[in-house]
């Protein structure tokens, strides 16, 4: 290559290897959040507690909702554009050109406080804090202007991540975890973002290989000209370095999956240790209005600890099954003893039971989809050459009675314990 084209190649490889930095870093944000905003558990308005984060669907409840700009149409947001199209000249080769363009004229959004309603209760948004992800209304061609509209539209239907705050009536931005109001479901909302994730680090990769390639070719045309053998080892270098740099990622990647299995198993844990407080109470005002059920009562003290010390994720889950099946008997006596069916506190132990057992079957699902992540990661070409020589090994499913009653197969006891 003559200098002029190694030059050249230099900066465009290295034009592509900056690219591609940038967007694996991207990339790595949007895990990030993608994994805050997918940790947050889907639950009922009226189950949600101060300080949970989480995702919440239903119907928009607004007293004062907004109108777009030209459509007007009800919403709690929009973003609005008006571009004007003007006629504009520039100078090509020393000659002038006409040329017609749009520039934008204004450009702006607005939003209102709204709760989001289901059939339990509502959490009001805070609309300040909050980041949308709304429909689009559509573009409009009006002579020589044009409108383009998003927005959430009121009445609807949306769903909304954040952190319950005091008082149990706001959503509201807290720490690291963000306020999102989108038109889409929790499911969609997540795997429209995990996609956008994995196009960044595709195009990332993809990128980073070209653009090393040329630096290589670069230095090789600069130090050795014409020599093809030199071309062609700087060239295999710089893709064995970016090849140990895939494998570093991969692995980082394999341990952020196997923490979010971690994490999403402690949120199960904060309802179970919830659960045990309860069953205590029950248990107490089950033995004064039945004392003689004992081996009733003895069954579920003895699964309680059991449970609570059961040492290591899949112990748990094993245990935590035998609790359940000894709490059902011990609401059971509920309707052989009228005393307990009027018993205030049992009635109210009860609700909150139910309540929790929501929670559970909830924290449950994030988990179980945690767990499926990771297995799925792990199981994967190329990367379970990686999780086989890190000891990556896939983690149990938490399956209840009732799955493997609908034929749902229990997965394989491997452990990733704490």
């Amino acid at each position: 290559m003559t200098g002029e084209a190694v030059v050249n190649v230099a900066i465009v490889g290295g034009v592509l290897a900056i690219g591609a930095l940038i967007l694996l870093y991207t990339a790595r944000k949007k895990d990030e959040v993608n994994w805050i905003v997918a940790r947050a558990v889907p639950l009922p308005a009226g189950y949600a507690n101060p300080g949970d984060d989480v995702w919440i669907s239903g119907e928009i409840v607004c007293p004062g909702p907004l109108e777009t700009p030209f459509t007007n149409l009800g919403c709690v947001f929009f973003h609005y554009q008006l571009e004007e199209r003007v006629r504009r000249t520039r100078v090509v080769n020393g000659r002038r050109q006409h040329y017609w363009t749009w520039e934008t004229r204004e450009n702006y959004s607005r939003s209102v406080n709204f709760a989001i309603r289901d059939a339990s209760g509502q959490l009001w948004v805070r609309s300040e804090q909050a980041e949308f992800d709304p429909v689009s209304v559509g573009t409009h061609t009006d002579g020589r202007w044009r409108h383009t509209e998003q927005a959430l539209l009121f009445p609807g239907q949306a769903s909304a991540v954040g952190t319950v705050l005091e008082g149990r009536q706001w959503l509201g931005r807290q720490g690291n975890v963000p306020l999102i109001a989108t038109h889409r479901s929790r499911g969609d909302y997540v795997r429209s973002q995990e996609t956008s994730e994995r196009v960044c680090r595709g195009f990332g990769y993809g990128l980073l290989v070209v653009g090393a390639g040329l630096l290589a070719a670069a230095a090789a045309g600069a130090l050795r000209p014409g020599d093809i053998a030199a071309l062609v080892v700087a060239v295999v270098a710089a893709q064995a370095l970016v090849a140990l740099a895939w494998g570093l990622n991969a692995y980082n990647q394999l341990i952020s999956y196997r923490n979010r299995v971690l994490n999403a198993w402690h949120q199960v844990e904060v309802e179970l240790r919830a659960r045990y407080d309860v069953v205590d109470n029950l248990v107490s005002v089950v033995k004064a209005a039945a004392e003689h059920e004992r081996s009733v009562l003895e069954a579920v003290t003895r699964a309680r600890g059991s449970a609570e010390s059961a040492a290591g994720i899949a112990a748990q889950i094993s245990a935590q099954g035998e609790l359940a099946g000894h709490i059902r008997s011990l609401i059971a006596l509920g309707e052989r003893y009228p005393s307990l069916r009027t018993h205030t506190n049992f009635l109210k132990l009860q609700q909150q039971l139910s309540a929790i057992e929501t929670k559970i079957a909830y924290a449950r699902g994030f988990y179980n989809e945690s767990v499926t992540e990771y297995n799925t990661t792990v199981g994967k070409f190329p990367l379970l050459i990686v999780a086989k020589l890190t000891g990556h090994a896939p983690c149990p499913h938490y399956v209840t009675e009732e799955h493997l009653a609908r034929g749902v197969a229990e997965p394989p006891h491997v452990a990733i314990d704490r």
